[in-house]
Parts: structure tokens; sequence; C-alpha cells
């Protein structure tokens, strides 16, 4: 085994595909006592509705796609609402990038360039079926 190179910061979030994020928010706020992270908003670079919430210790992004036609709703035809992926906070997305690439792993759906945050993904084939997310906050 390798050793692990320092790049991991620590987990970030759980996200949760929806079809209808004001009624998941519902849920999450008014019945099962989550506390309001970041409020429902449009992230124009994912095109798609985003909120946050926090229950107990764990940070849960919920999303829903803008498009029909967008992935997050493709995800949704074909698996249902639930688990989208997981996120992992990491302090340079270019170094991750390069130790996954060195390694063999296939990347999937990422954003290096430009301002903001950033990200790149595992595609699930790599790892066992479960979309992992790398993201460093812009």
């Amino acid at each position: 085994m390798t050793q692990r190179e320092d790049v991991i910061k620590q987990y970030d979030h759980v996200a949760i595909a929806v079809k209808e994020l004001d009624k998941a928010l519902s849920l999450f706020l008014d019945k099962l006592g989550a506390v309001l992270a970041t409020p429902k908003h449009y992230a124009q670079e994912m095109n798609m509705y985003i909120a946050e919430v926090v229950l107990g210790l764990i940070k849960i992004e919920l999303i829903q796609d803008a498009d029909p036609q967008g992935p997050v709703a493709r995800y949704i035809e074909t698996k249902g609402e639930g688990l989208h992926h997981i996120s992992i906070l990491v302090d340079d997305i270019d170094q991750v990038i390069y130790q996954l690439e060195t390694k063999g792993i296939k990347l999937v759906g990422k954003k290096t360039e430009g301002p903001g945050d950033k990200w790149v993904y595992i595609s699930p084939n790599e790892s066992f079926g479960a979309l992992i997310q790398y993201w460093q906050y812009g």
C-alpha cells in the first residue's frame, strides 16, 4: 500500500437528488429538525437549485436540476431520488486530479477553471457505483 498524500482535508457534504427542493427542505427543516445552512438558490455554473441543511454533524446538500434533461434529472429518472454523491473537501484540486490520474482513476464531470469553487468526480465505475466528488472552495 502506498503512503497517502495529504490532500484531503475532511468530508464536506452528502448530496441528495430531489425532484422538488421545497418539499425536501420542508421534510428536513420542519420534520427532521435540520438547520438551514444555505438557503435555496440557483447555482448557474451547475444549472441547478441547491440548498444545504445541517442535521447533527452532517451537512446535506439538496439538489434539483433546473433542466428537465440535465444530469441530475437524468439521474433521478434512472435511479430515483436519493443519495447522489459524497463530497470530500481538498486544498488543491489540481494536485488531487494529478494523483488520481497518475493512479489510473477515470474522472468525470470536472470544473477546474475560472473563479469560484472547483470540483471533480470519480467515475462511479471506479468506485463501486458511488459518485465521489472532490471539492475545493474558491
